[in-house]
């Protein structure tokens, strides 16, 4: 199963879902996006003699979950919206354009907001704002998104020789030993 990325667009988190994200380099700071590629014919293939469909280790779906926030009722300065218990970073606006991928991915960083109190690891998660989930046939995704080039591995995640932004971060080693020292370089 892939990581969670949070984005507002669709195409992009359908490209997301496609693929397979696997890190390597010292600190594992790289990621090669892999497209899981599964035909109709893996799919009939998987039907055992009793007609049960036996495709986990084939992942045949993509899954997209659709989350709803309340409206923003303060704030939107510099990307950073609040409403109601949480804040909604939009990294297009709150980011410098050096960092491309934010900017390519429609990348979304959304948290609970901190209270006075000292909180359970269950309130920072976000299973209750989830309003639906889409279950897409891998074969479909591929067929949907073609092969244009904005959803595409090289413009989704630029290089660092194009994109000065992630060029910056990974010339602080530092900022993969203490992470929440990235801060000091937005």
């Amino acid at each position: 199963m892939s990581s969670t990325k949070i984005v507002d667009n669709h195409w992009v988190a359908l490209w997301m879902g496609l693929h397979k994200f696997n890190s390597y380099g010292k600190n594992n700071i790289f990621c090669n996006p892999q497209k899981r590629r599964i035909s109709v014919e893996e799919i009939i293939e998987g039907i055992n003699i009793k007609g049960v469909i036996q495709l986990k280790a084939l992942e045949p779906y993509v899954y997209v979950l659709l989350m709803a926030f309340p409206y923003p009722t303060y704030g939107s300065e510099y990307g950073i919206s609040e409403g109601g218990e949480f804040v909604v970073i939009d990294l297009r606006r709150a980011l410098p354009s050096i960092y491309l991928r934010p900017h390519a991915q429609h990348a979304l960083v959304v948290r609970r907001r901190d209270t006075d109190k000292v909180q359970p690891a269950e309130y920072y998660d976000l299973a209750s704002q989830v309003v639906a989930v889409l279950k897409i046939r891998t074969d479909r995704v591929d067929k949907w998104l073609g092969n244009g080039d904005l959803l595409t591995k090289e413009n989704l995640f630029p290089s660092p020789g194009i994109d000065q932004g992630y060029n910056t971060l990974l010339m602080h080693s530092e900022i993969f030993k203490y992470q929440f020292q990235i801060i000091k370089y937005f």
